[in-house]
C-alpha cells in the first residue's frame, strides 16, 4: 500500500509540474530560466515514465526510490539556477517548478521509507496475498473416499 500511495504521489506531483510549465507558457508568464523548464520537465516525464512502470510493470521499489533521487537532485539543482540567474521574485506557481528547500528534504526523506520490493515475484503483491488469504485450503482435508477399517 505504501508504494501505490507513492507513486501516485510522485505521479500527482509530475503531472502538476508539467500542467503549470505548459500553463506558463500558453499564458506568457514564464520567467524562469530555460534551463530550468527543461530539467523540470525532463524530471517530470522521467518520474511519470517510471511510476508508469511501477504500476503497470510491477518494476521494485529501487526504482521508485530513483524517482525520488532525481526529484530531490533537479530541485537542487533547478535551486542553484535560480539563484545564479537572479530572475527576482518568483511566484508560487514558479516555485513549484524550480523546487523549494522542502522538496530536496521531502524526496530524500521518502526514499527512507521501507517499501517491499515484490518486483517479479509472484504471491508478493499486497493483492495476492490478500487473494491467497481469502481461497486458502483448508488445513484439515475432508476426503471421504478412505474409510477406517
Amino acid at each position: 500500500m505504501t508504494k501505490t500511495i507513492m507513486i501516485l504521489m510522485l505521479t500527482v506531483y509530475s503531472q502538476a509540474k508539467l500542467a503549470i510549465i505548459v500553463l506558463s507558457y500558453y499564458y506568457g508568464t514564464m520567467r524562469l530560466p530555460t534551463a530550468t523548464v527543461i530539467l523540470s520537465a525532463l524530471c517530470s516525464l522521467f518520474c511519470l515514465a517510471i511510476a508508469w512502470f511501477c504500476y503497470n510493470r510491477k518494476v521494485g521499489g529501487a526504482t521508485l526510490r530513483l524517482a525520488f533521487l532525481t526529484c530531490a537532485v533537479t530541485a537542487a539543482i533547478n535551486m542553484l539556477v535560480v539563484l545564479f540567474a537572479q530572475v527576482g521574485s518568483l511566484s508560487n506557481w514558479e516555485l513549484v517548478v524550480t523546487g523549494t528547500l522542502f522538496d530536496p528534504i521531502f524526496f530524500l526523506g521518502s526514499c527512507t521509507i521501507p517499501i517491499r520490493d515484490s518486483a517479479g515475484r509472484k504471491g508478493l503483491t499486497p493483492f495476492a496475498r490478500a487473494a491467497d488469504h481469502t481461497n486458502a485450503p483448508e488445513k484439515f482435508p475432508t476426503d471421504k473416499t478412505t474409510t477406517k477399517d
